[in-house]
């Protein structure tokens, strides 16, 4: 008996100690997934930070291999430019770069490329300095960089046509004059030019031959909208304006055109599409219109405002005739202008729809009439 319970007991002992070893296990458990947690949290982060490093000195690198490249063209053209003979398309491409870099805002950088350029090639360089000068409203320096082109002895007549347009801007009549005159000189140098039809009649206008400037419009292939935008100028100025309408999309141009025609609604149409844009240009056109079409109200609030800003617009006075109550001269009137051909004619057959009572005596009393007149 002893013994079994001696059994008992060790085997109630090692049934304890069965159970009391699980019961530990699990705290190292806890400790050694932080651990892993804790690894691979860093080893994270320090796949993170070098995949940044790898982007950062890839871009590094394309940025630089973009360099490289865009200073080995440039180097290549420039070699090329060095040569006695230059062709233009070799010029044309660094040029094409320098303007999409001005385009996109970029300007220190494309004034930069041209004037490496202009070391090989000084005075188109010049020419298309004028021309951004031009876009940023430097008439002034523009002036002085087709100066400098003319005097290289390359695009002679094209800076001087640039050069005429920026004295308009600066509203200098004698410079205008002499530039003009310049062009006509040199322009016999771009008649193998596709734009020659373009530059003659853009010369000749200038010089104030417009008729012969429409012959080279009329065969210009290049600059459509310019040689519109001229066409339309040149046929408004000999009264054509059936022919304008067709040179242009402009609607305040439409609208001044269509009123000429006496097409009033189509030109209300087309004035009403800008007279927000332009209020005084455009309303007073519009008031005058208006006027056509018996609208006086509408016309007489585009009048009125025009009179606030500008009084020197279209000065309209409505007025009585003087001789309206003077009796002797109503009768010298109706004498001249009452009692003449066409008037009679325009009473007789105003009336006659009245007296159709029967019509073989009313053609009667038309022919008695005839016989009369």
């Amino acid at each position: 008996m002893a013994d079994e319970e001696n059994k008992e007991q060790s085997d109630e002992e090692v049934i304890v100690i069965e159970e009391e070893e699980p019961e530990q296990a699990p705290p190292p458990q806890k400790s050694n997934n932080k651990l892993l947690l804790i690894v691979v949290g860093v080893l994270a982060l320090l796949i993170i930070i070098a995949m940044i490093v790898l982007l950062v000195v890839v871009l590094k690198k394309r940025a630089k291999k973009d360099e490289n490249f865009t200073n080995q063209q440039i180097k290549k053209i420039t070699q090329k430019l060095s040569k006695r003979h230059i062709p233009k398309k070799d010029i044309q491409s660094l040029i094409k770069k320098a303007n999409i870099l001005y385009a996109k805002g970029k300007k220190l950088e494309a004034l930069q490329l041209l004037n490496k350029l202009s070391i090989y090639s000084e005075a188109l360089s010049n020419y298309n300095l004028g021309v951004i000068k031009i876009r940023e409203k430097n008439y002034t320096e523009a002036i002085n960089y087709f100066n400098k082109a003319i005097s290289d002895r390359d695009n002679r007549c094209i800076s001087a046509l640039n050069a005429a347009y920026c004295s308009i801007k600066l509203h200098n009549k004698k410079l205008f004059d002499y530039y003009a005159h310049l062009a006509e000189l040199y322009l016999p140098e771009e008649s193998g030019s596709k734009s020659y039809p373009f530059y003659y009649a853009l010369t000749q206008y200038y010089l104030g031959r417009e008729f012969e400037s429409l012959a080279g419009l009329i065969r210009s292939k290049t600059y459509p909208k310019e040689t519109k935008k001229l066409k339309t100028a040149i046929y408004n100025l000999y009264d054509d304006p059936y022919n304008a309408i067709d040179n242009t999309k402009e609607p305040f141009i439409l609208g001044i055109e269509y009123a000429r025609i006496g097409e009033y609604e189509l030109a209300k149409k087309q004035l009403e599409k800008v007279a927000q844009a332009f209020p005084l240009k455009a309303g007073v056109a519009l008031a005058l219109v208006e006027l056509k079409l018996q609208e006086y109200q509408t016309a007489a609030n585009h009048l009125t405002y025009a009179k606030k800003h500008d009084k020197i617009v279209y000065p309209i006075k409505v007025t009585i005739k003087p001789d309206t109550f003077d009796i002797k001269a109503a009768q010298q009137t109706f004498a001249k202008e009452f009692l003449n051909k066409d008037q009679i004619y325009n009473i007789l057959f105003y009336y006659a729809p009245y007296k159709v009572f029967n019509l073989n005596q009313t053609i009667s009393y038309l022919q008695k009439g005839s016989f009369g007149l």
